[in-house]
């Protein structure tokens, strides 16, 4: 069955992807890319690219997801078990013995294109890179960025890149690649997606090693990375005025929340908490809830805290209240030793800091507060401080 959705975009363009946020279909690949493009109006801080292209890159089960979903619920699969394989665009790697059809971008010598980059995995932030070429990072999630030149990106869970790449080596083939961060894949496996860079005029296939990318356990290139992603102020987005006439460095905060996430066995059943809640979603819709029920029998409003943890792990629906148009402070906390995403539906938000230490009003950096970019996802690393604001447009 096709399904066709018609909605207007509004104060958004870039690069994002749908997915469904629930039941763990996602996993299922239930996901495809959107582009949001600028009104005409409107001029793009860079040259037009010979052409786009869309690339959805993720870890994949071979199992039928509500298998893996099942399978959750007991120890082994949750705290041991990592993904099978790494997808791109829903294709296997590049001579993969069990790949049936590997991706593959058709480019012109001299040309430029932009390739559209989305994490729609589960569990691995990836590291990307093209063999012998370089990247210029131009935007991310509908924000126009200070164009950088890397030779790769860390591209964690959630998170849409835009990059320009010139197709400006000898004609051949290249590697392009997406390896995972913090494992030990080795080139060969099918942990390593692959796939080809193929120029027109090319008669040989990809030669050599893999490009090797940064130490995948290696936290500070990432944060630095991170860091080095800001906002372009002179561009215009949605709108025509350019994006730095938005300045959240003298708002007033009208909350803070604190969270935590943490990994703990709930009646046996191993949980990812939320200050010591498991969400549990509930049968009625949470907006149904609200509107036509005022939350009654469903959830409970502002049952549970949100600057600190729950005294005990419980099973919850955890909805807090947030001020109508109030700006909102989130403090993000992970001190597991796997990488965190966190992924606001609906909302964009700005990540004024990064920082690995323990989190106090006095010390909340303020490096990013002129060059913050608005984003919808968000990645925390082990032990790391993320701190982040965005304006509560509804209950």
């Amino acid at each position: 069955m096709n399904w066709t959705y018609v909605f207007q975009t509004k104060d958004q363009i870039g690069t994002f992807f749908y997915f469904p946020s629930l039941n763990f279909h996602k996993a299922g690949g239930g996901f495809g890319p959107i582009r949001v493009n600028n009104r005409a109006v409107i001029a793009v801080p860079f040259p037009k690219p010979e052409a786009e292209f869309d690339l959805l890159i993720g870890d994949w089960y071979q199992h039928n997801f509500k298998d893996v979903r099942s399978k959750l619920n007991t120890t082994v699969w949750a705290y041991h078990m990592p993904p099978d394989g790494m997808l791109m665009n829903g294709k296997g790697p590049y001579l993969d013995p069990f790949t049936k059809a590997h991706e593959s971008f058709t480019v012109t010598q001299g040309k430029t294109y932009r390739f559209r980059i989305a994490n729609v995995g589960i569990a691995w932030s990836i590291n990307f890179r093209i063999q012998k070429h370089q990247m210029v990072v131009v935007e991310t999630e509908g924000s126009y960025t200070n164009q950088i030149t890397l030779d790769s990106l860390d591209v964690h869970v959630g998170q849409s890149y835009s990059v320009l790449v010139t197709a400006n080596q000898e004609a051949a083939d290249y590697y392009i690649v997406a390896s995972p961060k913090l494992s030990n894949a080795t080139d060969n496996t099918s942990l390593v997606g692959r796939a080809v860079l193929h120029y027109d005029n090319s008669t040989t296939t990809p030669n050599g090693p893999l490009p090797k990318g940064p130490d995948p356990f290696d936290l500070d290139f990432s944060l630095n990375q991170a860091k080095s992603i800001r906002w372009n102020l002179t561009a215009g987005a949605a709108r025509p005025n350019p994006q730095g006439t938005f300045n959240v460095s003298n708002v007033t905060l009208s909350q803070t929340f604190i969270l935590q996430g943490s990994i703990i066995d709930i009646n046996g059943v191993p949980r990812y908490t939320l200050n010591n809640v498991s969400y549990t979603t509930p049968d009625t819709p949470l907006k149904l809830a609200d509107n036509f029920i005022n939350g009654s029998d469903v959830y409970n409003l502002d049952e549970f805290p949100v600057n600190s943890s729950n005294p005990v792990a419980v099973d919850g629906t955890f909805v807090a209240t947030g001020n109508h148009k109030g700006w909102l402070e989130i403090v993000f906390k992970n001190d597991l030793n796997v990488m965190d995403s966190w992924h606001l539906d609906g909302f964009g938000f700005y990540v004024v800091g990064m920082f690995i230490l323990c989190y106090s009003d006095p010390v909340v950096p303020l490096w990013n507060w002129l060059f913050i970019a608005t984003i919808c996802s968000a990645s925390v690393l082990l032990a790391l401080m993320d701190v982040s604001r965005m304006i509560k447009h509804e209950l």
